[in-house]
């Protein structure tokens, strides 16, 4: 189990916190079922003595679901903080450049190969992403500027390693859970998947509201997360929101919340292994298309799409890591992910817009790291 010094910033409603003194550990696949099984010991009532920020490589859900992991140096970070405190913002210049990144042609071979999939009826809905390269410059200690910005968005989040001269960056409005305890001593989960995008304008929720496929992609998702759901609360899930709006900068989002009571006895570990990965950003079937995209996607994705685990002992709350960059200070280079899910409805060009607007949205919400 290799061991590193972290220095991280997450936002947590409408407070940015500054967490310092990390002390990580990158979980190797030899690594990981023993260290996961710590979590499944620890119920959702237990509290750490110190505040605890887990991160889960999108490519542990393979072992999460029983099937065979593309070859990762880790799995998961998990990371131990001596204090949390409110954060400031500080003094940088960050800038970035794209380099590198498929173009429309080559995104097309790969909807193609999902459609192939989708219309053979091995899935109902596919999430497909790109990777993209950049370079950037900037003071890492100062990258998290961007948290502080009105295009903060409710999960941003930055972590820096400064051993490995490593940063995860990520602006993320989604939630894959939060769990937070009663009155009545049980424990309320909820998770809030998004599916549906459109560029911010006075139609842009119109438009939302009578797309035929950003509905069915929806309530194929909802179900999917309602299913996870029903699995820990013994069938009484329920959907408190759906088709509900989401405003981020430069975009306009829909999605679902679904919610279930739980005993407080539950472990986090069983929580984790429910829902992760989020079912927005990999489709249905879940298991079925995890293995699809292996195959459709040449990289693996890494931080993005993964889940980080916020952990204080008021409570719990993890995100899907959308709109999400991992950078090498070393190389002053950096690599961010797009993509969206699709279904036999899609459409090609207007998927690749989207994957484009999200891509901007990311670009612009870091840039604001700049005074």
């Amino acid at each position: 189990m290799i061991k590193s010094d972290c220095h991280a910033y997450i936002k947590r409603e409408d407070l940015v916190l500054e967490l310092s003194q990390g002390q990580s550990k990158f979980i190797s696949g030899e690594e990981f079922q023993s260290w996961f099984s710590l979590l499944e010991n620890q119920s959702l009532d237990f509290k750490p003595g110190r505040p605890r920020l887990i991160h889960l490589i999108y490519e542990a859900g393979a072992i999460l679901l029983g099937s065979k992991p593309r070859a990762m140096d880790y799995y998961a970070i998990d990371t131990e903080f001596e204090s949390a405190s409110i954060a400031t913002r500080g003094n940088s210049n960050f800038t970035l450049k794209r380099t590198h990144g498929p173009r429309f042609g080559d995104y097309l071979k790969s909807f193609e190969q999902v459609q192939k999939q989708l219309h053979a009826g091995n899935a109902y809905q596919i999430n497909l992403t790109c990777p993209f390269d950049y370079q950037v410059s900037g003071a890492p200690e100062t990258a998290h500027n961007f948290m502080f910005a009105p295009s903060a968005a409710s999960f941003a989040q930055s972590a820096y390693w400064p051993d490995r001269k490593m940063s995860f960056l990520s602006n993320s409005p989604e939630t894959l859970f939060t769990a937070r305890p009663t009155q009545a001593g049980q424990w309320r989960v909820a998770s809030k998947p998004i599916k549906g995008t459109q560029l911010e304008s006075e139609q842009a929720w119109e438009i939302l509201q009578n797309s035929t496929k950003d509905k069915a992609e929806l309530l194929m998702i909802t179900d999917l997360v309602r299913n996870d759901l029903n699995r820990l609360s013994h069938g009484k899930a329920v959907v408190d929101a759906l088709r509900a709006r989401l405003d981020v900068p430069g975009l306009v989002h829909q999605y679902s919340e679904v919610s279930a009571l739980v005993d407080a006895k539950t472990s986090v570990g069983e929580l984790v292994r429910c829902l992760f990965p989020g079912g927005s950003i990999t489709g249905a079937p879940k298991l079925r298309v995890f293995e699809l995209i292996n195959e459709i996607e040449v990289e693996p994705r890494g931080f993005y799409c993964g889940s980080t685990l916020f952990w204080d002992g008021s409570g719990l709350s993890c995100s899907i890591n959308i709109r999400s960059a991992q950078i090498d200070w070393a190389q002053a280079s950096a690599r961010f992910n797009a993509g969206g899910g699709i279904t036999v409805q899609s459409e090609a060009s207007s998927e690749w817009q989207e994957l484009q607007s999200k891509l901007s949205s990311l670009e612009k919400a870091l840039i604001q790291a700049s005074p």
